[in-house]
């Protein structure tokens, strides 16, 4: 075998390791992001969004009407939740703002979703690089 083959040989083994390095230097650096964002999940007010839409998940917002006594109707939010096979009502007033309270589910509903997506990620793919990442050092 030639030197120049032999050379071209170590170089390329040199550039693969470089390579490695590099992606397992990335990887070091994602790994430190997913893990501050699964904090940031966990701050008081998004910990409160997830749990009003882990609550709220099954829930149908209706507008119903109430007899008075005096035969005179008046209409009221209510939540119609499922809870153990039975239908729950939650009553919610006659002033609310379904725009904002729709903004708030749907925006529950995104954090809730990206939370678990991220301990899914963080749990099968990191937890695999992570073993790799250690190995290598």
């Amino acid at each position: 075998m030639s030197k120049q083959t032999e050379e071209k040989k170590g170089k390329s083994k040199q550039i693969k390791l470089y390579d490695i390095e590099k992606a397992l230097s990335k990887l070091e650096e994602i790994t430190k992001t997913l893990n501050e964002l699964k904090i940031a999940l966990e701050s008081r007010e998004i910990r409160e969004a997830i749990d009003f839409y882990e609550k709220q998940k099954s829930c149908g917002l209706e507008y119903t009407w109430v007899k008075g006594g005096s035969g005179k109707q008046y209409y009221y939010y209510y939540l119609k939740c499922k809870e153990n096979g039975h239908t729950v009502s939650i009553y919610l007033g006659n002033n609310l703002d379904i725009e904002s309270y729709n903004k708030y589910k749907r925006i529950s509903k995104r954090l809730f979703e990206l939370k678990q997506f991220l301990e899914n990620f963080i749990e099968n793919s990191l937890g695999d690089m992570e073993t790799l990442l250690n190995e290598n050092k």
